[in-house]
């Protein structure tokens, strides 16, 4: 049996291992038991399984972050139990937080989604009214520029057709009156005794003369007055002509402004069917920002109130 020196020298030597272990000397005298004064090979061996077994545990906790950190290495291991504690505690608040916004998010969205359907809606209405109404200015105001040109042509034609029988029945005047003026000077000539006479052919010659310039004077005013209704209807026509395509043009840019104010406050995807205009594609929409602007206002109301509400004791 050992003697209390040699116990004493173990003890020591024992002590300093494991010490050198990493073990402080509190460590030491929780791990020994209180019946043992003396820390012998076969103690020791107890607190060092006992020690290794704690450090596994403690190394299995430790996040890796951690590990490598210097100061967290210097650290006793009571103070890494602690650090590791406060981390666990921090990462379950961590996780208790990241539920609650969860849960937050998904009843702000469930209560946001009703209302902002009912604003795309009303929003899709109001841009398809005023592009119909657009659209139906655009519509009344090309039906009467071509109303304009068809009565210009209905009136070019009545008026050729009028013109040539007005034409027809002024010269038709003037023949009579030729045939007329001619029987007269045949009557006079006879009663003169002129039936043969010089003069009479000289009276015939002049007053086939006038009836011929009174006849081509009477065709070049009414062609001049049909050039003048066709120049005047050719000149309308143009008119109108330009007029439509200027209604054209800016019915074009109406369009074009209308649509990209639209996409660009609905979104691509929430754009209604607009005639004559290409979405530009890809784009978010102001309403779809707004929209993520209120979820997230409600759900940090909402998971003020669920945080409020885990808080709370009184029941």
């Amino acid at each position: 049996m050992a003697s209390e020196k040699e116990k004493s020298k173990y003890h020591a030597k024992n002590w300093a291992k494991l010490k050198a272990l990493g073990l402080s000397d509190a460590d030491i005298e929780s791990y020994r038991g209180i019946w043992n004064n003396h820390i012998n090979n076969s103690e020791y061996k107890r607190i060092v399984k006992k020690w290794n077994k704690q450090v596994a545990e403690l190394d299995a906790r430790t996040p890796d972050f951690l590990k490598n950190d210097p100061s967290f290495k210097n650290l006793s291991p009571d103070m890494k139990e602690i650090a590791i504690y406060n981390y666990e505690v921090q990462k379950a608040n961590d996780a208790d937080k990241a539920t609650k916004l969860a849960e937050a998010l998904e009843m702000a969205t469930e209560q946001a989604d009703p209302y902002w359907k009912s604003i795309l809606l009303i929003a899709q209405d109001e841009v398809l009214r005023k592009f119909e109404a657009a659209q139906g200015d655009y519509q009344s105001t090309l039906q009467r520029q071509q109303r304009i040109m068809n009565n210009i042509q209905e009136d070019l034609t009545t008026n050729k057709e009028f013109l040539t029988l007005e034409q027809q029945s002024e010269l038709a005047n003037l023949s009579r009156n030729y045939e007329v003026n001619q029987e007269n000077l045949i009557n006079t000539a006879a009663n003169q005794g002129l039936t043969f006479s010089t003069k009479r052919a000289l009276a015939e010659k002049r007053l086939a003369e006038e009836n011929q310039g009174l006849v081509e004077s009477t065709n070049r005013k009414y062609n001049k007055q049909l050039a003048d209704l066709q120049t005047a209807a050719s000149r309308d026509t143009e008119e109108a002509q330009a007029s439509i395509a200027d209604l054209k043009r800016r019915m074009g840019e109406t369009t074009t402004s209308m649509g990209r104010a639209a996409e660009t406050y609905l979104g691509t995807e929430n754009l209604p069917q607009l005639e004559g205009y290409k979405a530009l594609g890809n784009i978010t929409g102001d309403m779809y920002e707004e929209k993520v602007k209120d979820i997230e206002e409600r759900k940090n109301a909402l998971y003020g109130e669920l945080t409020q509400s885990s808080l709370d004791y009184s029941y």
